[in-house]
């Protein structure tokens, strides 16, 4: 999926949160999570085969986000109990989608909570604040991570090319070769097996 679309997924997450907290609809906020959390189960058993790098699809990830901002406005917004859930929300978000998420994330988060700025600024600031500096760690190890992947991924396709091609020469040339090479080749089909762990 593209960053446009995972934006978009993660703004209409934020348009839902924002629309129950400035229509006052605080009291739809208990059932309404209990359906996204049914919706966010049943997401992660019938999904098998899971496009992201956590094993997690965007559309479960956006749930997940959804019910957790629900929990911190309901719960007292910036001075919530569980605000810090967010410094571990925008990981995971770098995690499962593209890491440029985290900012339109961190635009969302700073748009939510805005009003609140207003009445009590220190303490709101700080915490803004605060998110907004963990916001491009998160980006940048969401980057490094996705680094990791394709390099393991590419070793992955090569062992499987090393075995599949020795293996294709041990049964192909095994009446001409000697035991020496033989043993060798072996080594290298056992050797190219092991990177794939």
């Amino acid at each position: 999926m593209s960053l446009s679309i995972q934006s978009l997924l993660l703004g209409i997450s934020f348009v839902v949160v924002f629309v129950i907290s400035v229509f006052g609809l605080t009291r739809l906020t208990i059932p309404l999570s209990g359906l996204l959390v049914v919706a966010y189960l049943l997401l992660m058993r019938l999904n098998k085969k899971p496009r992201s790098l956590l094993g997690i699809d965007e559309y479960s990830i956006v749930l997940l986000t959804t019910i957790i901002l629900l929990l911190i406005i309901s719960t007292g917004g910036l001075s919530s109990s569980v605000f810090f859930l967010l410094y571990f929300l925008v990981f995971a978000l770098s995690f499962a989608l593209l890491p440029g998420t985290v900012f339109v994330f961190l635009l969302g988060t700073i748009l939510l909570f805005l009003p609140e700025v207003a009445q009590n600024t220190t303490e709101s600031i700080i915490k803004l604040g605060s998110f907004a500096l963990i916001t491009p760690l998160a980006y940048f190890f969401g980057k490094e991570y996705r680094v990791v992947q394709l390099h393991k991924q590419k070793d992955e396709e090569i062992s499987k090319r090393i075995t599949s091609e020795a293996a294709n020469v041990l049964k192909d040339q095994s009446a001409s070769l000697p035991e020496a090479d033989k043993r060798q080749l072996a080594d290298i089909i056992e050797e190219s097996e092991e990177l794939k762990r």
